[in-house]
Parts: structure tokens; sequence; C-alpha cells
């Protein structure tokens, strides 16, 4: 099996990040050498810019625990179990009609 037909995870690029990044590497050599080795499962240029700015303003771990975006809403299994009975029953539900009727429910 060749190099580039093995699956590599986020957390190993990552990590092939800080190691080039220490050896004063720039983010186009990254992006070089990653899809010499990953292929096509290589991160973008982007992701590696974004990640190099990360561990250059002194970021020191390289697990992905900070999320943008939206927290999770759903954290509990009955809430999470409703949600999916109205996906099921309609495909074409909204998030609004399931927030709605999730309330509704609940008496709110």
């Amino acid at each position: 099996m060749s190099r580039q037909q093995q699956v590599a995870s986020q957390l190993e690029m990552r990590t092939g990040i800080r190691f080039l990044w220490a050896k004063r590497c720039n983010c186009t050599d990254f992006y070089r050498q990653f899809h010499e080795v990953y292929g096509k499962v290589a991160m973008s240029r982007e992701t590696i810019a974004k990640w190099c700015n990360m561990i250059e303003n002194e970021r020191t771990h390289i697990d992905d625990s900070e999320h943008e975006g939206r927290a999770s809403t759903a954290t509990n299994s009955e809430i999470t179990a409703r949600v999916n009975e109205c996906i099921l029953a309609n495909r074409r539900i909204t998030t609004d009609k399931i927030s709605h009727e999730r309330y509704q429910k609940e008496g709110n």
C-alpha cells in the first residue's frame, strides 16, 4: 500500500505542522509535503495556514477541542431522540419547526 492510500488523522497532520513549524518551514512547504505524502486526504492550504498561525501565537496543544460556531443544544438522549423522531417523520422539516415542536411539547 502506498503512503497516499494510508488514512491520516487530522491530529497526525497537526503534529506534522507543529514539527515543520519548529523547523521554520513555511506553509507552502507544508502543503507541498503533505500532498506529496497524503494526497487527496491532506489538509487544505488554508487549514495549514490557520494552524501555523495558532502555533505561532503560542498554542501549545494540537487537539482541536475549540470549535467555532454554535454549541450543541441537544445534549441529552431524550432531546436527541425527540429530534430524530421529528426528522424521521418529515425529512423536509426545518430546524425552526423542530424547535417550535420541542417547546410546544414542553409547555414553554
